[in-house]
């Protein structure tokens, strides 16, 4: 089970580490390579929350268009688009066709 708040690669090097101070080979140990294989296994994107006027937030995903969701929560507005990517990389993936790569997110300023 996944710590909370800790990323896929701290959580290999955490398993790692442990294993190797206990004597043992880290990678017979079978939960390395399963934390290795959840770290090569998962994507990270960039996701935008929008506090909406009537409650709750809506968020898209600037990598992946029309990937859209919303909660009443930022917890649950996260948790929805986890969902809502899962579901999108996992019809391009049946229907063939490429997963697209990462977008430049930059601020600007602009005067008022």
């Amino acid at each position: 089970m996944r710590a909370p708040g800790v990323g896929s690669w701290t959580r290999f090097y955490l398993v790692t580490w442990k294993a190797r101070l206990a004597g043992r080979n880290a990678w017979d140990t079978g939960e390395s390579r399963r934390a290795y294989t959840e770290v090569m296994a998962s994507r990270e994107y960039e996701v935008v929350l929008t506090h909406e006027e009537g409650g709750g937030y809506s968020v898209t995903v600037p990598a992946l268009p029309g990937c859209v969701s919303q909660g009443e929560t930022r917890e649950e507005a996260l948790a929805m688009i986890r969902e809502a990517i899962e579901v999108y990389l996992e019809s391009l993936e049946a229907h063939g066709d490429p997963i697209p790569g990462p977008v430049e997110i930059e601020r600007v300023t602009v005067s008022a």
